[in-house]
């Protein structure tokens, strides 16, 4: 392939296609959409990922803890019975 044979292709296959003048400014413009579509991918997984790990984390800790309880809901403490005696019975 040499260069003449080259530069004839060339003229050939420019001059069966209309002029595209607008074609680098589109392709310039297009690539920064793509651009800055993937930079909002990222930013957007990013922040479903750190979402994620904050709500298993929790989660996690909770199951693996006392008695399986949570350690965000209070322990629930039952409540205390009086008892009444009187002096000379042995009931109470």
């Amino acid at each position: 392939m040499d260069e003449k044979w080259l530069r004839a292709m060339f003229a050939n296959a420019v001059a069966q296609r209309p002029p595209t003048p607008h074609l680098v400014p589109g392709c310039v413009r297009a690539g920064a959409r793509l651009k800055r579509r993937r930079r909002i991918e990222a930013a957007a997984g990013s922040v479903a990922a750190v979402a994620l790990i904050a709500a298993v984390i929790p989660a996690a800790a909770g199951a693996f803890g006392p008695a399986g309880r949570s350690s965000a809901a209070p322990a629930r403490i039952p409540a205390l019975a009086t008892a009444y005696a009187t002096i000379g019975t042995d009931t109470v």
